[in-house]
């Protein structure tokens, strides 16, 4: 159930109401008056990293204290995004992701919705928190991310070896793992499909598709940790002759050129969906 402290936020900026619901500290003594941002404006023409050489090729942004001190409404003003705050995040930032989410994924189903994190660790560890009990047992991939595992074996989660190839689980492999099962099923499969880590490993679309109906067929859920999904290429050749025309140029070619993810397959609602900013904008932002 919602914290109903946090529910009573929606009344936080009510006029008519002194708000004594959250113990929120007085902003006028938060200790920034203003923060400036500058990052470079896209297309990149002299790559990401580069120093801009002129004010078309930046992008500068002041945020002051107060609403008024900002010069477009939707910027967050330090009083409200220094303060306590919703539990899911700021709705400004949880709108935007939210219909980032719909763009690239278009998942099938009503109702979905997401929540703010400090990254997929802490993620996977609330997500084993939720549906885990000691003892219970979890899918992983037979080569993983030795934090995820820690983080099982810390709430005494049992994890049990899926085999993989150079193209990530063999659905196969899966069926033959559950179809000989015994005792009550595992109640989740973790997986890391694109770019897995540490094999490097991506999912097909078919292998996730055989993989999805498996779930559905045991019942099991499927978290997708997807850290480096908006990171992916195609297959490495020294034969620079045969990359010639595959640059993508537009934001349509790049969505086509993803692959499919779980998520876009859930028409059940059993996929958790794990995204990060680490590994797209900087690990230290701390935000998944």
């Amino acid at each position: 159930q919602p914290s109903a402290l946090k529910t009573a936020f929606k009344y936080f900026a009510d006029p008519n109401i002194v708000f004594l619901g959250g113990g929120l500290p007085l902003s006028d003594y938060f200790p920034w008056n203003k923060i400036t941002a500058e990052s470079p404006a896209a297309p990149f023409r002299n790559g990401i990293g580069a120093v801009p050489q002129s004010a078309d090729e930046k992008v500068v942004i002041e945020l002051g204290k107060h609403s008024s001190e900002n010069g477009h409404h939707e910027d967050i003003p330090l009083s409200r995004s220094l303060q306590y705050g919703y539990t899911e995040g700021q709705p400004e930032l949880i709108n935007f992701i939210k219909e980032h989410t719909k763009l690239v994924h278009k998942i099938p189903y009503d109702g979905w919705d997401i929540i703010a994190t400090i990254g997929n660790t802490q993620s996977w560890d609330a997500t084993l928190r939720t549906f885990c009990t000691r003892g219970d047992v979890i899918l992983v991939e037979d080569y993983s991310f030795s934090s995820a595992l820690e983080t099982a074996n810390a709430q005494g989660v049992i994890q049990f070896p899926v085999p993989v190839d150079d193209f990530g689980i063999i659905p196969e492999k899966l069926e033959s793992i559950l179809n000989d099962w015994v005792g009550p099923k595992p109640k989740l499969l973790y997986t890391i499909p694109t770019g897995q880590n540490p094999t490097g490993s991506s999912l097909s679309p078919e292998r996730r598709k055989a993989i999805y109906k498996l779930a559905q067929e045991h019942d099991f859920i499927i978290i997708e940790d997807e850290p480096y999904y908006y990171l992916q290429m195609d297959t490495y050749t020294e034969d620079a002759s045969s990359r010639a025309g595959k640059a993508v140029h537009s934001h349509k070619e790049f969505l086509e050129a993803l692959v499919t993810s779980f998520i876009s397959l859930d028409v059940d609602g059993r996929v958790i969906r794990l995204d990060s900013f680490s590994k797209v904008i900087a690990p230290g932002s701390r935000m998944g």
